[in-house]
């Protein structure tokens, strides 16, 4: 039975207030715009002094306006487009490998060869390991849906932490599933966090009744910034192993989509699909990745989807490869040439194209600008707490979680909070995401050395007007 929630009952009865509402698919029904969601108070927070609502990079132009940050050699490939070469169509799978013109001996590699060697470049523990050829889709957003679509049937249940992405949901509606959450972290019994990851409630619901299980992990984590230890890690692995072994068949989607943003060294530094890439026949690994946050390009709409298991031939992938450019096809048929061919531009031929190398320099110095806002974060958090509010774990991505502590805020919520804050003299945006925790997007927050001028919406004023706000909305 499809369950349609209370926001998608409201605007059926609207719609059928006309005769042609008769003619809404069942499948429309369950949908929604979420007028309580991220976007909806990122519209809010648009003009507001501090917007720490969206997970973007901005900082500040000459003239001191927040402007999103991006890399100039993506950019120039962008503008060094033919019209014809960028009003033409891409391939369902993305821009294909090519031979060479002056040597037919010679393979140009593709979007997704290239992006391959790429992830090679940054999880080590790939080599030697068969996964299959990455496909472009149209954005994180598509290669999630994507490998849901592939895996899940009307009814299934997607097994994630109790602190997700709100697109997940929206996701598992539109196909019939359901979320099911575990625990993000080990608390008391009081639902104090005081420990780290819960690996312990990902093993009870892996090993719970039912053979087929599909498991959505997303680390660097939003909204928290949490990303497994070493050690976490480690385990994670371990329990869809001994749940794999006991006959479940398992598909694990790895949503990558803040990798590499780690500023912490316990943190377990490749995807976890180097570990799950391999580990078991009865473990369909699906790494869900691509530039939208890594290259700073949110508008590019690019992302990319790669499957693995152990003991698959490549006949096999290959087959898995074509199931997913039909899927493709028959829904939106093909991604962005623009975005594609300047991104494939920047990336260059190989590790040792000279673009290429100058595509990772810049992006460094913006990787750097969101690390030394990270570190910012916290700093101002400890110069401005007041014991009312407390952070969750974090490790980095491009936001963090804090929790408002109910033995002093009583029955004032995460909203009113963030009511209070879109209020003078504060001016400032943040995003409540249950009734105690509030999420900061420390990635679109300067700090004072960056410009002139900063001064009264940078980093240090997101934390004063923060805990004033606490103190006044307590009174």
């Amino acid at each position: 039975m499809v369950v349609v929630g209370q926001n998608a009952v409201a605007l059926n009865s609207r719609i059928r207030a006309h005769p042609t509402g008769d003619l809404l698919s069942r499948n429309a029904e369950t949908a929604f715009f979420p007028k309580d969601g991220i976007l909806a108070w990122a519209g809010k927070a648009a003009d507001m002094t501090i917007n720490a609502t969206i997970g973007v990079a901005k900082g500040p132009d000459e003239s001191g306006k927040m402007k999103e940050l991006y890399i100039p050699t993506v950019m120039r490939q962008l503008k060094n487009l033919s019209p014809e070469g960028a009003v033409a169509y891409s391939p369902p799978k993305g821009i294909a490998d090519s031979k060479d013109k002056e040597n037919e001996d010679v393979t140009i590699p593709g979007l997704g060869t290239r992006w391959k060697e790429m992830q090679l470049e940054k999880n080590p523990t790939l080599h030697g390991i068969d996964t299959s050829t990455p496909i472009a889709t149209l954005g994180l957003t598509g290669a999630s849906y994507l490998a849901l679509k592939l895996t899940c049937d009307h009814g299934d249940e997607i097994i994630t932490t109790s602190h997700y992405w709100e697109n997940y949901g929206l996701m598992a509606d539109d196909i019939g599933a359901r979320i099911k959450t575990f625990k993000t972290f080990v608390e008391d019994g009081k639902g104090k966090i005081i420990g780290g990851l819960n690996i312990g409630g990902l093993r009870e619901m892996l090993l719970a009744e039912g053979d087929k299980k599909t498991l959505l992990l997303n680390f660097p984590n939003n909204p928290t910034g949490y990303s497994p230890t070493i050690e976490e890690a480690g385990k994670i692995r371990d329990v869809i192993f001994e749940a794999a072994e006991k006959g479940k068949k398992i598909t694990v989607i790895i949503d990558d989509a803040y990798f590499g943003f780690l500023f912490t060294p316990d943190a377990y530094g490749e995807s976890l699909f180097s570990l799950l890439a391999n580990v078991h026949e009865n473990v369909l690994a699906i790494k869900v990745d691509g530039p939208t946050k890594e290259s700073y390009v949110w508008g590019f709409r690019v992302g990319f989807i790669t499957i693995a298991s152990a003991g698959m031939t490549k006949d096999i992938y290959a087959a898995w490869e074509e199931k997913m450019a039909g899927m493709i096809r028959r829904s939106y048929s093909n991604g962005p040439t623009p975005s594609q061919k300047a991104l494939l531009a920047a990336y260059g031929k190989n590790a040792d194209d000279p673009t290429y190398g100058q595509y990772l320099a810049e992006k460094k110095v913006i990787d750097k600008i969101i690390e030394h806002r990270f570190r910012a974060m916290q700093m101002e958090f400890e110069l401005n707490k007041n014991g009312l509010y407390v952070p969750v774990p974090t490790v980095g991505g491009y936001f963090s979680c804090f929790a408002l502590v109910a033995e002093q805020m009583g029955n004032v919520t995460a909203e009113d909070l963030a009511l209070k804050l879109h209020e003078e003299p504060y001016s400032t945006g943040i995003i409540p995401m249950s009734r105690t925790e509030f999420r900061v997007a420390f990635s679109g927050v300067p700090i004072e050395s960056e410009g002139e001028n900063l001064k009264g919406r940078d980093m240090r004023q997101l934390f004063v007007n923060i805990s004033a706000a606490c103190e006044d909305i307590r009174r």
